[in-house]
């Protein structure tokens, strides 16, 4: 269950709390995802089928439930999904998507990242007029399994973040995606077909060798940064110790593991600008073993020992 925070960015929501003392208290579903595309590369008629899928994708992703829990306005979870066309054939469509999602940190008006991964080369057809159905039992098209998927790992990550392995269920919920997902024929489901496919992804939160990143997930949350607020020692202190202790065991039994690359894309940056705070002691230390697992970002890694 997630934990309710107010914030000076939750403008909606301190409204929110102040009207729920004459009204009945509402709930709503997960989700508060943005979606944009980039439609610079199509001309005519193509933008109109770009268009439409854009509302047809946002009304699904804000509208579904696609839990049994019930959110207030003020924890829904802020999410964005872009895509980059790069060719639309009739109802043929070929585009990126760049996943991302964050959540507030407790007492304060910071927000932390907690996805940001591309997939590349997204294919699948869309007809205008038609809609998106959420079912247990089968997937209904690609674009369909592909933002069921999506969204599950969104509030898996989310909830681990809260509570320890709290995402179990719906990981649960993506992996049975994943396993229809592989019947429509269409790249992307199986584990091994790349480093990134969705079943990839799936089996880096669900794999015992590289699960450890999930308690990450959630030391590095709760009792890290929603602490610093009040206790800062003792937040830095947790996170370090946590990174120093999670990311090398995961690194050792899975270098080339996509779950240290989302890691990576989604908080490596952050980390570092925690990591070089005066308090830390062993900078140094810190540094090197995030120089191992991570050698392309080196020069990002440096601000550790420099202080920046």
């Amino acid at each position: 269950m997630r934990l309710t925070t107010i914030c000076p960015r939750y403008i909606k929501g301190i409204l929110y709390m102040i009207s729920a003392l004459f009204v009945p208290e509402a709930y709503c579903q997960e989700l508060n995802c943005k979606v944009e595309i980039n439609t610079d590369q199509l001309e005519g008629a193509s933008r109109q089928t770009v268009e439409a899928l854009q509302t047809a994708v946002y009304d699904y992703m804000n509208t579904t439930s696609f839990t049994d829990a019930s959110y207030r306005p003020e924890e829904r979870i802020d999410c964005r999904l872009f895509f980059a066309v790069k060719s639309c054939d009739g109802e043929n469509i070929s585009t990126d998507l760049q996943i991302q999602s964050s959540r507030p940190v407790y007492d304060s008006s910071y927000t932390t990242q907690m996805i940001n991964h591309k997939e590349n080369d997204l294919k699948f057809v869309f007809r205008q007029g038609s809609e998106f159905v959420l079912t247990e039992t089968a997937v209904h098209s690609q674009l369909n399994a592909v933002l069921d998927f999506y969204a599950y790992l969104i509030i898996a990550i989310d909830s681990d973040s809260f509570s320890k392995r709290g995402g179990d269920e719906h990981l649960s919920r993506a992996d049975k995606i994943v396993q229809m997902g592989q019947s429509l024929g269409e790249n992307g489901w199986r584990q091994y077909e790349s480093s990134a496919s969705r079943g990839a992804i799936l089996a880096a939160w669900m794999n015992p060798a590289t699960a450890p990143l999930r308690d990450l997930n959630y030391r590095y949350h709760r009792n890290g940064l929603d602490v610093m607020s009040g206790d800062m020692e003792h937040g830095l202190c947790a996170i370090t110790d946590d990174l120093k202790e999670i990311l090398p065991e995961v690194y050792e039994t899975s270098p080339m593991s996509v779950g240290l690359t989302m890691w990576r894309d989604a908080k490596l940056e952050e980390a570092v600008r925690i990591c070089a705070h005066e308090s830390v002691s062993d900078r140094k230390k810190i540094a090197e073993m995030l120089k191992d697992i991570f050698p392309a970002d080196i020069e990002m890694i440096n601000r550790i020992e420099n202080r920046q």
